[in-house]
């Protein structure tokens, strides 16, 4: 049993939708998971990659692919200018959140950008924030309140944009 999207946000995620109302995305946000492959082909340690080595590689991979998708996902670290570069009619979706999780700290809890908010995803072009959360049920209730507060607190934050008089997103 499914719920049903209200017009409004039918409508913000129009950009990010294909003819059919699918998001089809394209994910190139994945540079933590790239730090190891090139630290290797490198020889650093992977924490040391640098930046302007994996931006060449994104652009390589998504140049082909891009016109089969209704959405592109990138990291807001690193590829801000990518959402001017993405094919027409494919909207940015911009992470809100740090790539990976402090292995310290239980539950795989993530913690957002520090120099971004949903309005600064938006004007630097995103047509929808993506805040990636591991949720499992089988974690602590303590664990998963946080996570519910987490996605609480960017979802009012993304519905203040929605009444401000910024762009709705």
């Amino acid at each position: 049993m499914g719920r049903s999207l209200s017009s409004a946000k039918k409508k913000g995620l129009e950009p990010v939708s294909d003819r059919g109302g699918v998001v089809a995305a394209l994910a190139i946000d994945q540079h933590g998971a790239m730090r190891e492959p090139f630290g290797k082909a490198m020889v650093i340690a992977p924490e040391d990659r640098p930046a302007e080595k994996l931006v060449p590689y994104q652009e390589a991979v998504s140049g082909p692919l891009i016109q089969h998708a209704s959405a592109i996902r990138l990291d807001a670290e690193f590829r801000l200018l990518a959402a001017n570069e993405r094919a027409s009619g494919t909207g940015p979706l911009l992470a809100y959140e740090n790539t990976g999780c402090d292995k310290k700290v239980p539950g795989r809890l993530p913690s957002l950008l520090v120099h971004r908010s949903r309005q600064r995803l938006v004007k630097a072009g995103a047509d929808c924030v993506k805040l990636l959360l591991y949720y499992s049920s089988m974690s602590s209730e303590e664990i998963n309140n946080q996570k519910h507060a987490l996605v609480k607190r960017v979802g009012a934050e993304c519905m203040a944009g929605w009444q401000g008089t910024d762009t709705p997103r």
